[in-house]
């Protein structure tokens, strides 16, 4: 924030998570808490971008993915994932806003679903076999388990799953659906 001050420039665009809202802390959201706090202490202008998940966190398993099976210990969470393509419309839009609002656009996609719900339909629309295991994958390190455990047991804990109107209001248009990231993004990594 302070070379961005000192740059002279006015507004920043953050992206953060909605993990970063989560009490107790989430491991993996210290660091976008750290970052909010230092935003509100600034004199730039900044909205915070809190996605609810990214659907985009499957391509972290893309090898997975290609023996057809993903992994999160998700359990029965719901969640309203968001394509990172429409993350990066909405902060592009709010990065060239000509307000000064400064606080926190909670994103989500068009629906709420389980993570099985999520392998079914990328499964789909991609025209792959995928299945969902709920657990950690053998290979992610103790403290990443640590986080992603603690993460869904958010998600189950809030008993909901948030569906807000951003991207539409933002955008002028609909969020894209998990169709849409399978045929388009999931397709496309797994073509490469």
């Amino acid at each position: 924030m302070e070379a961005a001050e000192s740059a002279g420039l006015t507004r920043v665009v953050k992206v953060s998570s909605y993990a970063a809202g989560v009490r107790p802390l989430v491991p993996s959201a210290a660091t976008h808490v750290e970052i909010e706090a230092r935003l509100w202490r600034s004199s730039l202008a900044w909205p915070l971008l809190r996605p609810d998940w990214w659907l985009d966190n499957v391509l972290a398993q893309i090898a997975r993915v290609r023996n057809g099976e993903i992994f999160f210990p998700a359990g029965d969470a719901t969640i309203s994932a968001v394509d990172a393509r429409d993350l990066a419309d909405v902060a592009i839009a709010e990065l060239l806003a000509d307000s000064q609002f400064g606080g926190t656009l909670t994103l989500t996609g068009s629906d709420s679903v389980t993570v099985a719900e999520i392998a079914e339909r990328l499964s789909r629309a991609a025209d792959i076999p995928l299945s969902y295991r709920d657990e950690s994958a053998p290979e992610w390190p103790d403290y990443y388990v640590a986080g992603m455990r603690k993460l869904f047991a958010s998600f189950r804990a809030r008993g909901f799953s948030p569906r807000t109107h951003t991207i539409e209001e933002v955008l002028g248009k609909p969020p894209r659906t998990i169709e849409q990231f399978g045929s388009e993004v999931l397709t496309a990594v797994l073509r490469s």
